[in-house]
């Protein structure tokens, strides 16, 4: 997967990711990554079960990442999480 991002970036995203998850105390984590028709970007999608709110610094941090490498940011809470990040990606 070729991204729009620096390598340590992807490792940041990661550990981003893993703060929001376990603040929420995720369960039954789901995660994908595939690439939606007609957009020249790769999805990141994670659903879980989550027993508490997100938690604000995390999730502002995982928005500010998003505006730093120009990808864009969903989060919808109800009966469980689903985050989406749709990420650049590099030609080729």
């Amino acid at each position: 997967m070729l991204l729009k991002m620096p390598r340590t970036g992807s490792a940041l995203l990661m550990r981003t990711l893993e703060r929001l998850l376990s603040g929420a105390g995720a369960s039954e984590v789901v995660l994908r990554v595939d690439a939606p028709d007609g957009v020249d970007a790769w999805r990141l999608l994670v659903q879980a079960r989550t027993q508490l709110p997100l938690p604000g610094r995390a999730l502002e941090s995982l928005e500010r990442l998003g505006r730093r490498w120009q990808a864009r940011v969903s989060v919808q809470e109800g009966p469980g999480l689903e985050l989406a990040v749709l990420l650049p990606r590099l030609p080729g």
